[in-house]
Parts: C-alpha cells; structure tokens; sequence
C-alpha cells in the first residue's frame, strides 16, 4: 500500500491517493471506503493503462464487521 497526499490535479488542484497493489478492493471495502471519503473514484490499472474508473456510492451499512480500518474484525 502507498499513501501520496496533496498531489497535484488538474481537475482538483490537489488530491490524496492510496495505491493497493496486486489485487482489487472487494465491494465491502468500497463501501467502508466510501463512508470515510465519499467522493472517491477508484480506478483499475491493468497493463499500465486505467482499464476501469468507478466513483464510489454511499453505503449506508457495511455487512462484514470492520474494526480499525479496512480490515476485517478479529476474535
């Protein structure tokens, strides 16, 4: 996982970004995800080229129980 912060955008002027590599979020880390920055758009490089662009929807639950973050709780 990378982190940049304040990057520079044409359409925004500066965004965050987080990069997970070598795998694709499930639907239920989208949707912790859009409750911490609902206006995100994800986006899926395949080849080094965007093959998907998504913007995320609002959840209004989350149906695996999250604890911390992003990931899943543990006993």
């Amino acid at each position: 996982v990378s982190v940049g912060i304040n990057v520079p955008s044409d359409r925004l002027g500066v965004k965050d970004i987080v990069k997970v590599e070598g795998r694709e979020l499930s639907q239920n880390e989208v949707d912790v995800l859009s409750l911490i920055a609902p206006a995100a758009t994800i986006n899926i490089i395949r080849e080094f080229e965007v093959a998907e662009k998504h913007r995320v929807s609002s959840a209004f639950r989350v149906t695996t129980p999250y604890i911390h973050g992003l990931g899943p709780a543990r006993s």
